[in-house]
């Protein structure tokens, strides 16, 4: 067993003394006043491993437990402490582990510091001492310097003259020993360097702060220039005269032009950061555009279907007189022509995005299409009272385009201009000819424009300075150098300089929001760009700024017409459904269909019995049905003539059903003439039709003059009419 020593018992011993005394005067004022029994126990633990240090402190906390617990704490007179006191004991031990550890580690910093002292003075002595054998040390120090090849290492005398040159100067910057002492070491900085006096700065430097150190470029023998780090010490005698310098250099040209290469990394990790940061910026905002637009297609959807179902209501009722319930079908018949039009807007917009817009091109009179256009928004322009004037080249010979589309772009311009147009104001649309000279691009160029037959020739027209957005630039490779030119412009609210070249796009209006006056979704202008485009042509706008009107110009190649004139093209080489073109009969006198048998199949009943009941006015003979099941059943009872099928039916689809019709014998249906009646108004929607066997395809929703025509050709078809 270890012999206590007379320091270890006179530290134990302070513990136990300071813990009676604790105890002592713990007890005198307990029964004056009965307080916590720890406070002075934690004095004595301090006292305790301040003094002693851990294992004192220890035993002061051991024995100050079993002095609290034994005097102090209920049961008195035991050690058996329980409930909430046996956690306060719990943490005076711990408390007073902690106070013990922090002491130790207090006295032992203290005896850390006086070694460090103590160290401390015995590296000054042995410092001084090496400074003494530093002097001896010179001819050892320059055997290794000269051995030192990594390094280039060399003496300068006091006026920067080489006097020494290790192996490692000769490798680095070229210079044999011989070719080197003597000279000056401004010959091996770079001759910038040399003319801002670079040379004898460092030396200054060297000699005012004790030492120099910089990276910089210097100049090797063969004329290369090469990145080091640099250091000079001044050499000085015991007396402190300075006896020349010392110079080492290192070759970090490696180094250097790594780091470049990083920061060229860096630079273009920024440079493609900052442009996802703006391609994010972009999603950002197309996102809030599309939500603005969703919030618009909402509003305009809801709008029209309030006066439709609050004048079915009033019909309901049947309180209306013949003036008002006209009055109210006509109303009607204008909110459904509006969520039509709506729709057709959205479905070309749908076809634009997805490259399926198609064309049938034939021989177009632009006269005539525009015409046509301004026979329908004039009733709309007389109700604002704006006036309308059209100056018509009828010299403009026919093109080769889609005639619809056309007049459609000609229809949307003038919607446009008459909707943002106040009343009392005036709409202008010109189609004239123009020839141009050269290429067609931005720049200034010459033209001729013909109107009727007054020529102007030699105009200048800079299309670089105009305020103009133009979309798109045509092809230079080819280009166009005769066309065709409409033009609409308006006395209305204009165009702000920040939308101008947002104008044409997607998803885009200038106001958006609930408080705008004008309606509509916005898309008109988008559209219109799309199939002027697919003509070959260009469309552009311009405006002033607020309250100065706006012009849309539509440019048109004049090419040569082909001879076939029912070719057809799209941009996507898809097919374009049939269009209804029977002679147009008015709504009171459709074809008749009479003893035309007729197979209805629609899962929707309110659709199902208007269709039955159209057909049925015409003469026809109609059953209908609901499923695909009940369908083939009938069909082999009825013996129709003509099928009538939606597309979308629950279990098994119109697909399902005309596949499971061509699988018959002909005799039991398998020929039946068939119609796709469906809300599916896709390209790819007819064509899967087509593929699946009807005969045609007809998109919800349809007019009943449409209908009865689709059905009466179908009849010939089948040569029951």
């Amino acid at each position: 067993m270890q012999r206590l020593t007379r320091s270890q018992l006179k530290c134990y011993g302070v513990a136990i003394l300071t813990v009676l005394l604790a105890l002592l005067l713990t007890q005198s004022l307990w029964l004056m006043h009965r307080f916590s029994a720890y406070p002075l126990f934690f004095a004595a633990v301090m006292v305790s491993s301040w003094y002693g240090g851990l294992e004192p402190g220890l035993l002061a906390t051991v024995l100050s437990a079993l002095a609290c617990a034994y005097f102090f704490l209920p049961p008195l007179y035991s050690l058996a402490v329980i409930g909430f006191n046996a956690v306060g004991l719990v943490q005076f031990v711990l408390v007073s582990l902690l106070i013990s550890i922090l002491n130790q580690m207090l006295r032992s910093a203290q005896q850390q510091a006086e070694i460090n002292a103590i160290e401390a003075q015995h590296n000054y002595d042995r410092l001084r001492q090496s400074q003494e054998k530093l002097h001896q040390s010179e001819q050892r120090y320059r055997l290794f310097v000269e051995g030192v090849k990594e390094y280039a290492i060399f003496m300068l005398d006091p006026n920067g003259l080489f006097i020494n040159w290790n192996i490692g100067a000769e490798r680095i910057l070229g210079y044999q020993e011989a070719e080197i002492i003597g000279r000056h070491f401004r010959y091996i900085f770079t001759p910038d360097a040399i003319e801002r006096g670079q040379p004898e700065q460092v030396l200054r430097t060297a000699v005012r702060e004790g030492f120099s150190k910089e990276n910089r470029w210097h100049i090797r023998k063969d004329g290369t220039h090469f990145w080091s780090y640099c250091v000079i010490i001044p050499l000085r005698d015991r007396d402190g005269n300075l006896r020349g310098f010392s110079k080492i250099m290192q070759d970090l040209t490696e180094r250097k032009q790594a780091e470049e290469e990083r920061e060229q990394l860096l630079l273009r990790e920024q440079a493609a950061r900052a442009v996802s940061e703006a391609a994010l910026c972009a999603a950002e905002a197309a996102n809030r555009s599309k939500d603005d637009f969703l919030a618009v297609v909402s509003h305009e959807l809801r709008t029209p279907m309030t006066a439709i179902l609050g004048w079915v209501g009033m019909l309901q009722t049947g309180r209306l007189d013949e003036a008002r319930a006209k009055d109210a079908l006509e109303t009607i018949e204008r909110n459904a022509n509006l969520q039509m039009q709506l729709i057709e807007d959205l479905l070309d917009i749908s076809r634009i995005v997805q490259g399926n817009l198609s064309l049938n091109f034939g021989r177009v009179d632009l006269v005539e299409a525009i015409a046509q256009a301004l026979e329908v928004v004039q009733p709309v322009a007389d109700a604002k009272s704006i006036q309308i004037e059209s100056a018509l080249d009828t010299s403009v010979e026919p093109i080769w385009g889609d005639s619809d589309r056309l007049q459609q772009v000609v229809l949307n311009l003038l919607s446009n201009a008459i909707k943002f147009t106040p009343n009392g104001g005036r709409v202008e649309v010109r189609l004239s000819k123009v020839l141009e000279t050269r290429d067609w691009g931005l720049g200034t160029r010459k033209r001729t424009r013909r109107q009727g037959d007054k020529e102007t020739r030699g105009e200048d027209v800079n299309y670089g300075s105009a305020p103009i957005t133009q979309y798109p630039i045509p092809n230079p490779r080819s280009p166009i150098s005769n066309y065709a030119q409409i033009q609409v412009s308006d006395t209305g609210k204009g165009i702000s300089p920040d939308f101008l070249p947002y104008v044409f796009e997607r998803f885009r209006q200038a106001d958006s929001t609930s408080t705008r006056s004008s309606k509509g979704l916005g898309l008109g202008l988008a559209i219109a760009r799309h199939l002027v485009e697919l003509h070959g042509g260009t469309i552009a706008a311009q405006s002033q700024g607020i309250g100065q009107g706006a012009t849309f110009t539509v440019k048109l190649p004049l090419t040569a017409i082909p001879s076939s004139e029912d070719a057809q093209t799209n941009n996507t080489a898809q097919i374009q459904p049939p269009t209804i073109t029977e002679d147009a009969a008015p709504l009171d006198n459709p074809p008749k269909l009479d003893g035309l048998r007729l197979l209805i199949v629609d899962d929707e009943a309110d659709t199902r019995k208007w269709i039955s009941t159209v057909l049925q006015e015409c003469g026809a003979e109609v059953i209908a049905v609901g499923s695909t099941g009940e369908a083939l059943a009938s069909l082999e009872q009825f013996k129709p003539d003509v099928l009538v099928s939606d597309i979308s039916m629950p279990d098994e689809d119109g697909y399902t059903l005309i596949r499971k019709i061509r699988e018959l014998e002909p005799e039991m249906g398998g020929r039946i003439p068939a119609v796709a009646l469906t809300g599916y108004a896709r390209v790819e929607d007819y064509r899967q039709a087509i593929e699946a066997g009807f005969q045609l395809h007809v998109a919800k929703p349809v007019r009943a003059i449409e209908l009865v025509a689709v059905v009466a050709s179908l009849g010939r078809m089948s040569g029951k009419l």
